[in-house]
């Protein structure tokens, strides 16, 4: 399985602009592009399946968000132990109602050290009855509990097995995209 998720959100008001998602298991090959329009507020997908295309646009339920854009707006809203926040996402084909509980604050110890994080646990719904929101057993997502507020572990399990990520270095310094772009060449 070899398959990556990109991208491009306005900065300002972490709206989402442009989404890919690039899948590449066993035999199965999908190239999904998607962009939105904030003026007329209209995701619009083409979904390339190999042996079928797809084109399709949805507009419903307001405010849907591509995975990642969700993530970047979770982490910059104002929350506490007790919160649930509610998303409705997509993922390229199949359209999920995301709760985000904030189940707890704990200092969670990682390789690189101890770390004070808030702990989210995830409740994923399908919108439409269709998806596979029925693959995810049980997962938890600590996000550091300071003002970079970094995604720093992530445990989950799936009808296919476990994952585990973490943090591997946070100590390099935030730069952002107009440091990057005025840096000297």
């Amino acid at each position: 399985m070899r398959d990556t998720i990109t991208s491009k959100i306005n900065a300002n008001g972490l709206t989402p602009t442009h989404f890919t998602f690039s899948q590449r298991e066993n035999r199965k090959v999908i190239d999904t592009v998607a962009s939105f329009d904030r003026t007329t507020k209209t995701w619009s997908v083409h979904r390339d399946e190999r042996e079928k295309v797809k084109r399709y646009q949805f507009d419903q339920p307001n405010n849907t968000l591509d995975v990642i854009t969700a993530v970047y707006l979770a982490r910059s809203l104002d929350f506490k132990v007790g919160d649930h926040l509610y998303f409705h996402i997509f993922g390229g084909k199949y359209r999920y109602l995301l709760d985000l509980q904030v189940e707890c604050k704990e200092t969670i110890r990682l390789k690189s050290g101890n770390i004070e994080a808030f702990k989210f646990v995830p409740r994923i719904e399908d919108a439409l009855q269709e998806g596979y929101s029925t693959r995810l057993n049980e997962a938890a997502v600590w996000i550091s509990a300071d003002e970079r507020r970094l995604p720093v572990m992530l445990k989950g399990k799936t009808i296919f097995g476990s994952v585990y990520i973490e943090i591997s270095n946070d100590s390099a310094p935030i730069q952002t995209f107009s440091e990057k772009s005025s840096g000297s060449s």
